[in-house]
C-alpha cells in the first residue's frame, strides 16, 4: 500500500506519523499503549518491522523509542519532507529481507529547484519549519526540515498534557540535496535525518507527601532515545532501460533507561540501568532493467557493518518502602562488531492486463553466528475490471 504526506496530515489523530497511518489498514492493529504507535502486522509482534530509507535499512526512527520493538511515541519523520513511499503487510517483494511482520519503505522528495519557499506551522505535536529551493535553477535543489516539541514548551511552563509530573521533550532535523548532472543521466542526494528525545518522569517534589507504597511517587525515571541516518546515493542511466543506484550511510540509535529511587532525604539509589547503542555502516548497490515492455528485472546488494554495545544492570524491587536494597542482577552485558549480508533478485512481468506475476529470491547471511537463509517469493496479483 502506497501512503504519501498528504495522507498522513489527513488521517484523524495520524498525527503526520506513517505509523499512525498504517493502523487504518486490514490486518493492522495498535499496540496495548495508545500513545505509542506500536504496529501490530497479523498478530506479529511489533519488533518485526522494517524501517527503510532511500534503500537502506534504518534503527526504529521515532523518538521516545522502545527497547525490543519498533514503535515510539511519534516518527522522527516529517510530512514536510516524505514523498510517496510504501508500506506492505506480507508477500514482500524480494529485495525486503529480515522481517516478518510489515515493511516500511520511506523516500524523500526532492526540493523545488525554481524558487525558494519556506513554511512554518505550530500545532500541538510541535514547532514545524522547512525551507527548499535551488541551489542552481532547474539542476539542484535543497529541502531542510526542523520540529521542536510543543510538548518540551508547555512543560516548561507547568502543563503537563501527557501526565501528571512527565516531561516529552523531542527535536529533530531532516534534509534531502539534490545535484543533477548537466546531460540528466546522473542523479546524486545527499541525505540525512536525525531525532533527539527524552521521556522524564519526576518525582513528587515533597517527600512528605509521597505516598508509601506507589512507587511513582519516589520514582525519578529519564529515558532518552536518539537516532540519526546520513547517506550518500548515486543513480545513474545505463540506458534507455536500465539504471544502477549505489547508496552509502552511516546509522545508529542510541536507547538509554536511567532509573532511581528517592528515600526521605531525596538521597538517589539506581535500580536500573540499560544502555542499547547499535551504530552501522551500510552500502547497497541495485541495478533494474526492463527485458520487455512488460518484464523487469530487479537485483541488488545490501552490506552491514554492525558495532553494537548492549548493557542491562536492575535491581528486583522486593519492596517499595526499602530504597536501600544490595542484590544487583546485570542481565545484558555485551559489545563488539559483525556483519549482515543480504542478495535478492525479482522479476515483475505483466502477463496480462489483469494478472501479474513477482518471483525471485532473498538471501541473508549473518556473521555473528555465521547463519544464513535463502527465501523464495512468489505472488499473483489478479486486477478486476472496475466501470
Amino acid at each position: 500500500r502506497s501512503f504519501t504526506a498528504e495522507e498522513t496530515e489527513r488521517m484523524p489523530a495520524g498525527i503526520n506519523d506513517p505509523g499512525r497511518v498504517a493502523l487504518s489498514y486490514p490486518g493492522v492493529q495498535k499496540g496495548q499503549d495508545d500513545s505509542e504507535n506500536q504496529i501490530v502486522v497479523r498478530g506479529n509482534s511489533p519488533i518485526g518491522i522494517l524501517w527503510r530509507l532511500e534503500g537502506i535499512d534504518i534503527p526504529n526512527p521515532n523518538h521516545f523509542a522502545l527497547i525490543g520493538a519498533s514503535g515510539g511515541g511519534v516518527t522522527v519523520f516529517s510530512s514536510q519532507l516524505v514523498a510517496k513511499s510504501d508500506f506492505s503487510t506480507g508477500g514482500f517483494a524480494a529485495e525486503y529481507g529480515n522481517a516478518l511482520s510489515g515493511v516500511f519503505d520511506v523516500r524523500f522528495r526532492n526540493g523545488n529547484d525554481q524558487k525558494r519557499e519556506n513554511r512554518f506551522k505550530l500545532g500541538v505535536l510541535g514547532i514545524d519549519f522547512s525551507t527548499e529551493g535551488p541551489f542552481k535553477k532547474g539542476n539542484s535543489s535543497s529541502l531542510v526540515n526542523y520540529r521542536y516539541s510543543t510538548l518540551g514548551l508547555l512543560t516548561s511552563m507547568g502543563i503537563y498534557l501527557v501526565g501528571e509530573r512527565v516531561n516529552h521533550n523531542f527535536q529533530d532535523l531532516s534534509f534531502n540535496l539534490v545535484f543533477k548532472s548537466k546531460n540528466n543521466k546522473s542523479i546524486q542526494t545527499l541525505f540525512g535525518m536525525g531525532g533527539l528525545s527524552e521521556e522524564h518522569y519526576e518525582p513528587v517534589t515533597e517527600a512528605q507527601n509521597r505516598k508509601i507504597g506507589e512507587a511513582n511517587q519516589w520514582e525519578d525515571r529519564r529515558k532518552p532515545a536518539n537516532m540519526g541516518a546520513v547517506g550518500y546515493t548515486w543513480t545513474y542511466l545505463l540506458n534507455q532501460k536500465s539504471f544502477l543506484k549505489t547508496v552509502v550511510a552511516v546509522v545508529g540509535s542510541e536507547i538509554k533507561r536511567m532509573s532511581d529511587t528517592l528515600d526521605l532525604k531525596d538521597v538517589r539509589y539506581r535500580f536500573d540501568t540499560q544502555q542499547y547503542v547499535d551504530k552501522r555502516l551500510v552500502a547497497t548497490a541495485i541495478y533494474q532493467t526492463k527485458l520487455s515492455t512488460k518484464t523487469t528485472l530487479k537485483t541488488g546488494i545490501i552490506g552491514n557493518y554492525i558495532g553494537f554495545n548492549f548493557f542491562k544492570d536492575t535491581q528486583s524491587r522486593t519492596s517499595l518502602s526499602d530504597v536501600n536494597q544490595q542484590q544487583r542482577s546485570v542481565t545484558v552485558d555485551g559489545s563488539g562488531t559483525t556483519g549482515q549480508f543480504q542478495q535478492y533478485a525479482q522479476i515483475h512481468s505483466e502477463l496480462t492486463p489483469k494478472i501479474h506475476l513477482n518471483f525471485g529470491y532473498h538471501y541473508l547471511h549473518f556473521f555473528a553466528n555465521n547463519t544464513h537463509s535463502l527465501e523464495p517469493r512468489v505472488s499473483v496479483q489478479f486486477l478486476p475490471k472496475i466501470n
